[in-house]
């Protein structure tokens, strides 16, 4: 746990280095709406899995035996 902030801390540090403080200021606000969106297309990916894995393995739900004819 300890080394992903040690290595966020020093790409930020170089982030300032080659970039200008209006370009990691503006980033710094922009993130967590990418972190959102990335959870948002994430939920979605996992309920359509369900979804498909419901209807390819999941129990009939219509018995073509008792089928009204």
């Amino acid at each position: 746990m300890y080394n992903k902030l040690i290595v966020g801390q020093v790409l930020y540090s170089l982030d300032l280095k080659y970039t200008t403080t209006t370009f990691i200021a503006a980033m710094s606000y922009i993130l967590p709406i990418i972190r959102s969106h990335a959870k948002i297309v994430g939920i979605v990916r996992t309920v359509a899995g369900v979804m498909i894995m419901t209807i390819v393995k999941g129990p009939d739900v219509l018995d073509k035996r008792k089928a009204p004819s």
